[in-house]
């Protein structure tokens, strides 16, 4: 019986502020986030792209093995 094991990756040291970083980030790109940003795109879960929301999950835990149920 063979046992194998994954090392997680390392996660990068966030800034001691990383709420400004992002924006900061953000706005050297042209992206000026204000009130109207924040609010959810989509107004169901179920309309969620698929595609974007396995990305979310594999960003969450990318180690995580699912089942096909």
């Amino acid at each position: 019986m063979s046992c194998r094991t994954r090392s997680r990756p390392t996660l990068p040291e966030l800034p001691s502020d990383p709420v400004e970083a992002l924006a900061r980030g953000n706005r050297k790109q042209g992206i000026a986030p204000d009130g109207s940003s924040c609010g959810p795109k989509w107004s169901r879960d179920s309309y969620i792209l698929w595609a974007i929301e396995a990305a979310a999950r594999d960003a969450i835990d990318p180690w995580e093995e699912r089942s096909a149920a």
